[in-house]
């Protein structure tokens, strides 16, 4: 019976121990992860504007020196970007979606998220909508309508500066491409 007591009395021991243990180690702090994982920080992006698929270079501290499926995500206007060209823990290049829209970049490293105060505004891409004289023969000259052309010629582009090449060989019917 003796053996029971002191068996019983160094396990509640054990347990006290371990619970003080347990509940000293764990801090607020590292139950929400911040000492592992800062808040991100940006301070600068550019350019402040562009075109779906273009380059945004975004500088700042505590992005993590790599980017996996689940710690780091950019939204651009809410939008998610899949495509990036680099990732380290103060500068981060990535594509603008092609369904991006103007609004702030938001930037998610773990559970910490960060939004520019500036918004970064998506120009839409040139659509075109028409071509005439449709179908036309090589060497004629067209005209190219369509939407989203003016950011172009607000930047300076003139009809000399763009290229429209057709990929057909001669007498083949093939639709427009534009690259």
């Amino acid at each position: 019976m003796n053996m029971k007591k002191l068996f019983n009395s160094i396990m509640i021991c054990v347990l006290l121990f371990s619970s003080t243990f347990i509940g000293t180690a764990c801090s607020d702090d590292d139950k929400n992860g911040t000492n592992k994982y800062p808040v991100p920080v940006i301070s600068e992006f550019s350019p402040s504007e562009g075109l779906p698929t273009s380059v945004v270079t975004i500088k700042g501290a505590n992005f993590g020196t790599e980017r996996t499926e689940r710690v780091g995500r950019v939204y651009f206007g809410g939008v998610e970007a899949t495509d990036y060209e680099s990732w380290s823990d103060n500068e981060i290049k990535v594509r603008v979606p092609q369904k991006g829209i103007t609004g702030n970049i938001t930037l998610w490293v773990w559970k910490n998220h960060t939004e520019t105060t500036d918004e970064f505004i998506c120009v839409p891409g040139a659509e075109i909508t028409s071509i005439n004289p449709s179908p036309t023969f090589p060497g004629s000259q067209i005209t190219i309508n369509g939407k989203n052309f003016q950011y172009f010629i607000d930047k300076g582009v003139t009809a000399q500066d763009v290229i429209v090449e057709f990929c057909a060989e001669e007498g083949i019917t093939k639709p427009l491409l534009m690259l």
